[in-house]
C-alpha cells in the first residue's frame, strides 16, 4: 500500500522549496522542455520568447519593490534604461567584457534605485508612484541631453555581441540559453529572498510598517534594500536587452511599460513569483497574437477606428487588467493554487 500524501520528518524537508519526487520530476521535465524549445520554434517566436523572458526579469525586480515590500513604483522602466545604457557605455567606451558588464550594469541600476528609494522614506501610495514616475522622466531627460556620452536622442548602436570565454553569443538561440540561465538564477534568488529574514521584513513593511518598526525592524534600511535589489534586477534585464538588440535608445522602454509591468503583476498575482511569470507570459502572448491578427480584430470591432496596432494592444491590455481586478483580484496564480489544492486532496496526490 502507498502512503497518503507526503510526510515530512524534519525541518529541512518542511522548508524545502521542492518537497516531493513528483515536483522534482515536473521541474526537470519543464526545464528540459525549455532547453529544447529553441529547436522547435520559428525565428519570430524565438524572438518573442527572448523578449518575454527579459520582461520577466524586469517584473521580478518590480515584484521585490512592490509585491514584497509594498512600495508602489512606476519607475521600473527607468532602471531597465539605466542598465541598458550602462551596458552600452561600458561595452563600447570602456571595452569591458560581458561577464564584467552584466554585474556592473545591475550594480549601477541598483545604486540609482537607492537614490529613488530615499523618497519612499517619507512618501507612500499615490505620492510615491508620482515620484517614481517623475524619476523616469528625469532619466530620459538626462539620456537625451547626455551628448556623445549617451548618444543623445539617437542612442548608441553597434554594441558588441555578448561572449563568454571567447564564445560569441551571436544568434537568437545562443542568447535564449543565456537569458534562460539568468532568469532561472533570479527566480531561485527571489524565492529564497521571500523566505529569508529580509523577505519577512519586506512583508511586514507591506502589511503594517508601523507595527514592523515597533518590533525593531529598520524601515529605512529595508526600504532602501528593496529598491536596490529590485532596481539591480531591472538593470540586468536592461543589460540583456541591450546585448540582444545590439543598440540602446531612450524610447526602447517607456513609462507605459512600467504601468504594464504592474498590470502583469495584477493579472498573474500580486506578490507571487509564479504570478509574475504567468502574468508576463499571458500579456506578452496577447500582444503577439494582436500583432499577428490585429487587422482581423480591428475589422470585427467596427465601432472603433484603429489606424495602428499599438492602440488596439493598449485597449486590450487595459480591458484585461480591469476584468482581473473586478473578477479575479488574486490573479492567475490563484487558479493554479486551487488546482494544486484539488490534486493534494486525493489519496495519492503527493
Amino acid at each position: 500500500m502507498r502512503s497518503c500524501g507526503t510526510f515530512r520528518t524534519d525541518y529541512g524537508k518542511d522548508m524545502a522549496i521542492i518537497q516531493s519526487k513528483t515536483q522534482w520530476g515536473f521541474l526537470a521535465a519543464f526545464l528540459g522542455f525549455l532547453c529544447l524549445l529553441p529547436l522547435m520554434l520559428a525565428p519570430s517566436w524565438l524572438t518573442f520568447m527572448n523578449a518575454t523572458v527579459i520582461t520577466i526579469i524586469a517584473v521580478l525586480g518590480l515584484n521585490i519593490i512592490s509585491g514584497m515590500a509594498g512600495q508602489f513604483s512606476l519607475g521600473q522602466a527607468a532602471f531597465v534604461l539605466i542598465g541598458a545604457y550602462a551596458t552600452a557605455i561600458l561595452s563600447t567606451k570602456a571595452d569591458l567584457p560581458f561577464l564584467a558588464v552584466l554585474p556592473l550594469s545591475g550594480l549601477i541600476a541598483g545604486l540609482a534605485g537607492i537614490v529613488l528609494g530615499f523618497s519612499s522614506l517619507r512618501l507612500v501610495g499615490f505620492y510615491l508612484a508620482i515620484t517614481t514616475f517623475a524619476f523616469h522622466e528625469l532619466v530620459v531627460y538626462g539620456i537625451r541631453h547626455g551628448g556623445d556620452f549617451t548618444g543623445g536622442v539617437i542612442g548608441i548602436f553597434q554594441l558588441p555581441d555578448a561572449s563568454i570565454a571567447g564564445y560569441a553569443l551571436d544568434t537568437d538561440t545562443k542568447m535564449f540559453y543565456l537569458i534562460l540561465l539568468v532568469v532561472v538564477v533570479l527566480v531561485f534568488f527571489s524565492v529564497n529572498l521571500a523566505r529569508s529574514r529580509i523577505g519577512r521584513a519586506f512583508e511586514g513593511i507591506k502589511q503594517n510598517w508601523r507595527a514592523t518598526a515597533s518590533m525593531g525592524v529598520s524601515i529605512f534600511r529595508y526600504k532602501l534594500l528593496a529598491f536596490f535589489l529590485g532596481s539591480a534586477v531591472a538593470g540586468l534585464a536592461g543589460c540583456l536587452m541591450a546585448y540582444y538588440g545590439g543598440f540602446v535608445r531612450d524610447d526602447m522602454v517607456g513609462v507605459f511599460d512600467s504601468i504594464w509591468y504592474l498590470g502583469m503583476m495584477i493579472i498573474g498575482g500580486w506578490g507571487s513569483i509564479l504570478g509574475v511569470i504567468m502574468g508576463v507570459v499571458s500579456l506578452e502572448l496577447v500582444r503577439k497574437l494582436v500583432v499577428m491578427h490585429g487587422q482581423d480584430i480591428a475589422s470585427i470591432i467596427t465601432f472603433l477606428d484603429f489606424d495602428r496596432i499599438v492602440p488596439l494592444i493598449t485597449v486590450i491590455y487595459g480591458l484585461l487588467v480591469v476584468l482581473f481586478v473586478l473578477f479575479m483580484p488574486h490573479g492567475l496564480v490563484h487558479l493554479w493554487q486551487r488546482v494544486k489544492g484539488y490534486y493534494r486532496q486525493w489519496p495519492l496526490g503527493g
